[in-house]
């Protein structure tokens, strides 16, 4: 693990040279004085930066005049973009409360760049202050920002899972590798989320992941599967497994952010268990959903609904013997096991199993 955390570098944010040069720009298109407000975005503003990053500034005007720009300050690009009034303020109204449910999605499935314009207004540093920017702000709930991102990126990721099955039945295993990975790559943005970290960039994932302590152990599951896992000679067999390892952790994940972390971010390190021993396996092609009213998983293009408890119990399907799933979901939920009790786990075990969710 010392290796993977050795990579982390210190946080690179704005400095003064920052934010003169974003002010310079501004003023230069005329906006300073007219604008309601000005945020200064990218990823400078998380700590994120490197020392070519450029500064993306939001100018939040009544009507948009031209396009982005790019202008050049004392050697900063400052990418300087309008933003309708009217446009951030809906955008930011979606974000009052998590609302998003099978049959209307339009908040989980937003276009990628209004949920970065949203984010990024959010976590940017204020560069014109205005009594709207503390509006649209104020609308941006961060628990509700969280939400949406986990939920997102569990429900996105669904079809590339569903990708990796039919792949997997034809033996295309290029294509069951590379679904399977960006499935990957998806789910840690999820549990990031979870974390706090709801900001939103591909390029950044790994450096995201190396800096949040609480991940370090999964971080090193992550690069291992995803980095290690698949020399060019590697028996076709042992790729396929692979790609399941990847699958398991990827629906662990979701049941992580859907039960432990939904309400509340992990307080302490978050460890997922692997699959192993020879007990009942959860199946690794189906992907837990979260809607505001309640819980699901992924079936081939579609979804169905399960309890909190039903979903808490197919998590718990590793490998581990009947018995201790039995122990695990009582101590989870607070139940006796008693005879009563145990029998009712088992047979919601073999309707998991009728139902295809068990892995053979």
């Amino acid at each position: 693990m010392n290796s993977i955390a050795r990579l982390d570098v210190g946080p690179v944010g704005f400095e003064k040279t920052h934010f003169d040069a974003a002010e310079s720009a501004v003023r230069d298109h005329g906006l300073w004085d007219s604008c309601h407000g000005a945020v200064m975005a990218g990823s400078l503003s998380v700590g994120l930066g490197t020392s070519t990053s450029d500064v993306d500034v939001y100018v939040f005007v009544d009507e948009v005049s031209k396009g982005r720009s790019h202008p050049v300050r004392d050697g900063i690009r400052v990418d300087v973009e309008q933003i309708a009034i009217g446009e951030i303020r809906e955008l930011s109204e979606n974000f009052r409360a998590f609302t998003s449910i099978g049959e209307e999605r339009s908040q989980t499935h937003m276009d990628e760049s209004a949920l970065k314009l949203a984010v990024r207004t959010h976590l940017g540093a204020v560069l014109k202050p205005d009594a709207f920017v503390q509006e649209v702000r104020k609308n941006l709930d961060p628990g509700v920002l969280r939400q949406v991102l986990m939920a997102r990126s569990m429900a996105l990721l669904g079809a590339y899972v569903e990708d990796v099955l039919g792949a997997i039945e034809v033996r295309d295993l290029p294509t069951a590798v590379c679904a399977s990975g960006i499935a990957l790559d998806m789910a840690a943005d999820a549990l990031l989320a979870a974390c706090g970290d709801v900001y939103v960039s591909d390029k950044l994932r790994l450096r995201k992941l190396v800096r949040e302590p609480r991940l370090r152990e999964f971080t090193r599951t992550y690069w291992d599967l995803q980095y290690n896992g698949l020399p060019p000679d590697m028996d076709p067999d042992r790729i396929v497994r692979t790609v399941h390892s990847r699958l398991w952790l990827i629906n662990a994940i979701g049941c992580a952010c859907f039960l432990e972390f939904w309400e509340r971010e992990p307080t302490e390190k978050v460890t997922l268990s692997g699959i192993e021993g020879n007990g009942p396996v959860r199946s690794p092609f189906h992907v837990p959903v979260r809607y505001a009213d309640g819980c699901g998983l992924t079936i081939q293009n579609s979804a169905f609904d399960v309890s909190e408890d039903a979903l808490r119990l197919w998590f718990l399907l590793d490998g581990r013997s009947p018995e201790a799933v039995v122990n695990a979901f009582a101590r989870a939920v607070g139940a006796p096991v008693d005879e009563e009790t145990s029998q009712q786990i088992l047979d919601a075990i073999e309707q998991f199993d009728g139902q295809g969710l068990i892995h053979h």
